[in-house]
């Protein structure tokens, strides 16, 4: 649906910018959306004069809105602003009424920006800072949308409360995103003291220095650990599991679901899983799509056509389930082909739930509905 105040930024957008050559025409339609967004970017990034004119809100665009300036209300006297000029498009494109494209911070600007920060967890002030720039010019939205779970925002704002210094500020939709998932990881390395900024999200992983730190910590039942109880907690209701208070004491409750959750995921009995408390594979596996990559076990997952040879080395290494893909294909150049064979009695019985197309070294190759393949001895 078509927004007056949005039509209005895209045509001041293409009129003040549209003179440069890295300047991306704007569709003068009035619908905010990805587009929208990165000409806004584009624009920041031309009036601060950064090497690369992307759109794309990057790390060095993050770290010169973290070197500007911050902005408070002006008076109606004041010189206008094309920064302000900017963050008024911005919270329009956001859903925030910001009065007008007028380069005047004054009240209804220093307004919609308070209730911006509301919605993002962040200090109420009404003083336009870098989280300011970095929220409103990105892709993420503030407030629940139709569908969204209101816990899972709640559970958004908090982790912007408490981490957007470290992390940026975060989307806070109410909607699961891997973004979400990431955000974990890059809150866990700022509690172990590992990081104090992480420009870039997308590159966060749970690797040897973070597993090395967090080895040094034990979760259970009324430890002082809060920052990272809550980290946990997070990470359990994101797993579907009953967790519906996100303090940072270690309830009898979150140890129910601690239990529970290593009983889901086959941690139980491990070396090193203690029943009911968080060490190091416990939170890999909250965290992570894989866990702990060192834990033993009996299954795993490839995207490799299985040779009589791999099926014998996977067993004699203790493998009982091999889970493959069948969509895509394999190799590269000359050597691309599709990745499961195509044999008759496959297309015969595609429509089943598991069908053996395959018998080698006692494995049977079995194909089910959901696009997974797998490989099970007898």
């Amino acid at each position: 649906m078509a927004d007056s105040f949005v039509l209005e930024a895209q045509k001041y957008l293409n009129e003040t910018y549209g003179h440069n050559s890295s300047w991306v025409p704007l569709a003068e339609n009035g619908v905010t959306g990805g587009l929208m967004m990165e000409g806004l970017v584009r624009a920041f990034q031309i009036d601060h004069d950064l090497e690369y004119v992307t759109g794309y809100l990057g790390p060095a665009t993050i770290n010169t809105m973290r070197s500007l300036k911050d902005i408070k209300k002006m008076d109606p006297s004041d010189e206008p602003s094309k920064d302000v000029k900017l963050i008024q498009c911005a919270l329009f494109c956001k859903g925030y009424h910001a009065g007008g494209i007028t380069g005047i911070y004054y009240t209804n600007g220093v307004n919609a920006v308070k209730q911006y920060q509301e919605d993002a967890g962040l200090t109420v002030t009404g003083v336009i800072d870098w989280k300011v720039w970095q929220g409103l010019l990105s892709m993420g939205w503030f407030q629940l949308v139709p569908g969204g779970d209101p816990t899972l925002r709640e559970i958004q704002r908090s982790i912007n409360t408490d981490w957007s210094s470290v992390i940026g500020v975060q989307p806070c939709e109410g909607v699961m995103s891997r973004n979400t998932a990431l955000s974990l990881v890059g809150c866990l390395q700022g509690a172990l003291g590992l990081q104090e900024w992480i420009p870039d999200l997308a590159s966060v992983v749970f690797g040897p220095a973070t597993q090395s730190a967090f080895s040094r910590h034990s979760l259970y039942e009324g430890c002082a650990e809060p920052a990272l109880v809550k980290i946990a907690k997070y990470a359990l209701y994101f797993y579907g599991f009953d967790q519906r208070e996100f303090s940072g004491t270690f309830t009898s409750g979150m140890r129910l679901n601690v239990v529970n959750f290593q009983n889901d995921y086959g941690l139980t009995g491990l070396d090193g899983v203690v029943s009911g408390q968080i060490h190091l594979t416990t939170m890999m596996s909250m965290l992570t799509s894989r866990g702990n990559p060192n834990r033993p076990c009996t299954g795993g997952d490839t995207s490799q056509i299985l040779s009589r040879l791999m099926c014998d080395n996977l067993k004699a290494a203790g493998y009982n389930v091999i889970g493959r893909y069948l969509t895509g294909t394999v190799g590269v150049g000359a050597a691309e082909r599709p990745q499961i064979p195509h044999t008759g009695r496959n297309q015969k019985y595609s429509g089943c739930r598991f069908v053996c197309f395959s018998h080698l070294s006692g494995w049977w190759l079995l194909r089910g509905l959901f696009q997974n393949q797998w490989t099970r001895i007898l």
